[in-house]
């Protein structure tokens, strides 16, 4: 039985923004104003790199970022404007946004460490891991740009230090030496990972200052750059690829905190068209939605329908809906 995991930006909520302004709540738009407005001066005076924003260009983007509702729309706009700039500026602030974020106390006041680590993290990795490691049979697709996993893993790691993290948690994108097979990975990062840098020689590097803008291109991307001409082909020529070899033969999904939104749809539709055929069961885990849009959206079996040769199928995908969200789910098939 395989069982993948599609994490979005629900899943780090406790801790993290979610991608639009809440009600009661500020989202990412705000947030991410508050932090450009916060160290505006230090992105303006630290180093001398060619795309070292100017003061004019922070006032914008703080102010278009909140009146595009949401940070992706903005860089969309940018790009099809054709300044780059600006798209690139923007690219490395939400970058350096999320690694200040994740380096703050956690504040939530339910939290099972003092690290800002979403408090479902934890009790997930050792719900599902014997024995020090991670069952070879569950994998996650994660199209969030912070490290809440990977930040959990590391503290879950054997007590008698024999071990950096957890058996079998391998990320991808990462600057491993050595060559890991698809197979191998327990999670992939769609949209890259925050805090570090792209490298043609070991894929990743990890971005030394917080506030220092340099002229290196950010690992974080978008679902539509599938061109070299953002200059990270590394990793966008082979996210698609890799991500579809790990959900193949996938039975049961689970995803968590993610409402499938237009600009991801290309890649979400090859990830389902890949699991189709072996898919029987997808559990979806949103206080709100219930996942039956999912039926249209990507044309999934709700049995019974008639070919056009006439042939009677009763094949149905089932999606349960999972309304709740104090724990990630784990499903009984595990």
């Amino acid at each position: 039985m395989k069982i993948t995991y599609i994490l979005g930006a629900g899943a780090s909520a406790n801790v993290l923004p979610l991608i639009k302004d809440q009600p009661h709540k500020p989202g990412f738009p705000t947030r991410l104003k508050f932090f450009i407005e916060q160290f505006r001066n230090d992105f303006i005076n630290l180093g001398n790199a060619k795309l070292k924003p100017s003061p004019h260009e922070l006032d914008e983007i703080s102010r278009l970022v909140v009146k595009f509702k949401t940070p992706d729309l903005l860089c969309k706009f940018y790009l099809e404007r054709g300044d780059y700039r600006r798209y690139d500026i923007l690219k490395r602030l939400i970058s350096k946004f999320f690694v200040y974020e994740e380096s703050k106390d956690n504040e939530t006041g339910i939290t099972i460490t003092e690290d800002n680590i979403d408090p479902r993290v934890i009790p997930f990795l050792a719900t599902i891991s014997h024995k020090q490691s991670l069952p070879a049979n569950v994998k996650i697709i994660n199209w969030n740009y912070d490290r809440q996993i990977e930040k959990g893993a590391v503290l879950l790691k054997p007590n008698n230090g024999a071990e950096f993290i957890i058996r079998n948690f391998k990320v991808w994108p990462n600057n491993y030496t050595e060559k890991v097979s698809s197979e191998d990975f327990f999670m992939l990062h769609l949209n890259g990972i925050a805090g570090y840098n792209y490298s043609k020689a070991s894929l990743l590097e990890k971005e030394q200052s917080e506030k220092e803008f340099k002229d290196v291109d950010p690992v974080i991307s978008f679902a539509w750059e599938e061109e070299d001409s953002f200059g990270i082909s590394t990793f966008t020529n082979n996210r698609i690829l890799l991500a579809e070899q790990m959900v193949r033969d996938t039975n049961v999904l689970v995803v968590i905190g993610y409402s499938f939104p237009f600009f991801n749809r290309n890649i979400d539709s090859h990830l389902f068209n890949t699991m189709k055929n072996s898919l029987s069961k997808i559990y979806f885990q949103d206080p709100n939605l219930d996942g039956t849009f999912l039926y249209n959206q990507f044309n999934l079996p709700k049995g019974p329908t008639v070919s056009s040769t006439g042939t009677i199928s009763t094949r149905t995908i089932d999606i349960i809906h999972i309304k709740e969200v104090d724990n990630y789910y784990v499903p009984y098939e595990l």
